[in-house]
């Protein structure tokens, strides 16, 4: 079975990181080997990085390379990862308005190898109205072909799956859930710190609303409430300059660090010293990092756009169909000031961990998959 992806750059945010361990955790579930290809080059900043030397035992499970990449490592080239697909059981496409997208779906429908699709929020409602004309284009002439040789696409969430079905080109559409990098409670039990510490960690863009979790910052300070926020990612310079001046200007400068991107060792330090979660974005595929928080026990405030908090049936979450800076402060403090503070961070963490382990995801994949292989 192969996977391909667009790059495995961290910068490429959730579907790199994604593609990795999914490929990591399909591996340990299935019988037949899953190698993951990335059609761009091999970056020094990569997902798999860390763990690369783990995977000599298991050829396999190391990446493969369409093109040259800092490390000077030997491609594998497009032509031959195309030709690959002609051995496999099946192909997994990460992403959707991709230039080789076309390219592997119709090298496999040419070898009549089942493609799954999994677009990462691509074919959202948020993410269509706001295309391209290039992308119209491509919705209208391309996308026409493309839908109708998929077997299946496959999602994180019902929502998701819901928006995706009302196309209506697609044979069948599952959602599975996402996984967790982190496995476990690492909030430090206690209470909460004073000031209260809250995090965000998300790629920056102006979608994730970071300026409402900068207002929300400045409402519990105008309350006289002791508040610091972490804000880790990386993305638009300009977008990260504009929060950085919006800071200032409100007048919680101090209060505010931006940390940029953070490696695996780092977001769990970062979580492990967080009281509450922020994720006031107007839309989100699915919201891994949300997910992680609440496996490490971070209570989170979210809005209704971000499926992960979705997830959860504890008071450890907060959804927020309305999404304000006094709506946001007011559900910090009503998380901050529970009395069971410490035993609602345990609950999250035992919930969230039973819902987004990478084997339940992993399980879920390959019963879908399973659904589409021949014979």
């Amino acid at each position: 079975m192969l996977q391909f992806v667009n790059t495995l750059s961290r910068v490429d945010g959730g579907p790199a990181q994604h593609a990795w361990n999914l490929n990591q955790a399909l591996n340990q579930v299935r019988d037949e080997p899953v190698q993951l290809i990335s059609i761009g080059a091999r970056t020094d900043d990569c997902v798999a990085s860390m763990r690369l030397q783990r995977a000599v035992a298991q050829p396999h499970m190391e990446p493969l390379f369409a093109a040259n990449g800092a490390s000077g490592r030997p491609s594998l080239g497009l032509w031959r990862a195309l030709r690959r697909i002609r051995h496999a059981d099946a192909v997994i496409v990460h992403g959707y308005f991709l230039w080789w997208v076309p390219l592997v779906v119709l090298s496999a429908t040419a070898w009549s190898v089942p493609v799954t699709l999994m677009p990462h929020g691509a074919l959202n409602e948020y993410d269509l109205r706001k295309r391209s004309t290039a992308k119209r284009l491509w919705s209208s002439v391309i996308g026409v072909w493309l839908d109708r040789q998929l077997a299946t696409v496959v999602v994180a969430s019902e929502n998701e799956a819901s928006q995706v079905r009302q196309r209506g080109r697609f044979r069948s559409v599952t959602a599975v859930g996402a996984g967790s990098r982190v496995t476990g409670r690492l909030r430090t039990l206690g209470p909460v710190h004073d000031p209260l510490e809250l995090v965000s960690i998300s790629r920056i863009a102006p979608k994730k609303r970071l300026d409402l979790a900068l207002r929300c910052v400045s409402e519990l300070s105008d309350r006289g409430r002791g508040v610091h926020l972490t804000i880790a990612g990386t993305g638009d310079e300009e977008l990260v300059s504009e929060l950085v001046s919006m800071a200032d200007d409100l007048g919680i400068a101090e209060l505010v660090d931006f940390v940029g991107q953070l490696d695996t060792d780092a977001i769990n330090a970062a979580l492990q010293g967080a009281d509450v979660f922020l994720a006031p974005s107007d839309d989100e595929n699915f919201g891994i990092a949300t997910a992680e928080a609440m496996v490490a026990g971070v209570p989170v405030v979210a809005s209704s756009a971000v499926d992960a908090a979705m997830f959860i049936q504890t008071t450890g979450a907060k959804v927020l169909k309305d999404v304000s800076p006094r709506l946001l402060a007011d559900a910090v403090e009503e998380l901050a000031d529970n009395d069971e503070f410490t035993t609602l961070s345990r609950g999250l963490s035992l919930e969230a961990a039973a819902a987004f382990s990478w084997q339940a995801v992993a399980q879920r994949w390959s019963a879908a998959l399973d659904g589409q292989l021949p014979g």
